[in-house]
């Protein structure tokens, strides 16, 4: 497995149309969005190496710190932010201590998403990005 990253923004949020709102903001400013609605599918796009991800933390099939703890884990070069509801708002404690790079509340202004994902892309000449390869897949 190489550890060069890729031109990917790894969305992982299992609610369809916040998916869809940040899918569209993402493509419509030139990035490559991937969207994982389970843990399960974000793992296997990990393995692709977004150059960031932006993390809802209550996913179908478990908590989205899952994700932040493998990334710190494993030192893998990926930004990440926590976007996460009030609902799961408590989780945030326990994910701000692996330290993601940004923690954002929903509602979220996809402007403010944005902003940050310009602000931790990496330039495509320095960090030797290959093509984004097909994850689970665009918003449904």
């Amino acid at each position: 497995m190489t550890s060069r990253l890729s031109a990917c923004v790894l969305i992982v949020e299992d609610n369809a149309d916040s998916g869809r709102l940040i899918f569209k903001a993402l493509a419509e400013n030139g990035f490559h969005p991937v969207i994982a609605k389970t843990l399960n599918e974000a793992f296997q796009v990990l393995g692709n190496f977004p150059f960031c991800v932006l993390l809802d933390l209550g996913l179908p099939d478990g908590n989205g710190v899952e994700i932040l703890r493998y990334v710190r884990r494993m030192q893998l070069p990926i930004k990440v932010a926590v976007v996460t509801g009030s609902a799961e708002f408590s989780n945030v404690g326990f994910a701000a201590l692996l330290q993601p790079e940004a923690i954002f509340r929903k509602p979220v202004s996809p402007f403010e998403l944005m902003k940050w994902v310009v602000s931790v892309s990496p330039d495509p000449a320095q960090s030797g990005f290959q093509p984004c390869p097909h994850g689970p897949g665009a918003p449904t």
